[in-house]
């Protein structure tokens, strides 16, 4: 065997034990990551909504206590069944996501999920769900044809302004 092939060699497989070694980091990290998020489906019940390509979905973690919005992610384009996850990485800098929350998913036409448009749906988990909860169904059942509580549309436009502030 020649040197430069012994040399060929080593950098194959230097280079296959590099792509191994980051390969499990990721798993690692995406596991840790799931650890501090829920995750599962978002789906629409059948006439609860008139989906359009450019529409996009606003999930919301909700404290049960507080009724505060601690976590807000969009998802763009809204295609249902579609894969979430939400968690600390959605939540106000600095906010470490402990204990059980509500989980809100409102589809969104026009880009401001605060106030209704027609088409749109809306739902909400029947309890709280522990952070770290996976395989979550989150089913967009009822049209949302009214407008969100004015503290709660107020934390939505601060989340998206980066302005957001816990008392």
């Amino acid at each position: 065997m020649t040197l430069r092939r012994l040399l060929m060699l080593a950098g194959a497989a230097a280079l296959a034990v590099a792509i191994v070694f980051a390969l499990l980091r990721e798993v690692d990290r995406e596991e840790a990551s799931l650890k501090r998020s829920i995750s599962g489906i978002v789906e629409t019940a059948p006439g609860a909504a008139d989906l359009a390509r450019t529409d996009r979905l606003a999930l919301l973690l909700i404290d049960p206590e507080s009724g505060r919005v601690m976590a807000l992610k969009y998802a763009s384009p809204f295609i249902p069944p579609l894969a979430m996850t939400i968690g600390e990485a959605d939540a106000a800098p600095g906010a470490a996501l402990n204990g059980s929350f509500f989980l809100l998913g409102i589809s969104d036409k026009d880009g401001d999920v605060t106030h209704a448009q027609i088409g749109e749906a809306i739902g909400r988990s029947a309890a709280p769900i522990p952070i770290g909860t996976e395989r979550v169904q989150l089913l967009l059942d009822r049209p949302f044809r009214g407008e969100l509580p004015e503290d709660l549309a107020s934390e939505i436009k601060h989340f998206q302004a980066g302005t957001y502030r816990r008392d």
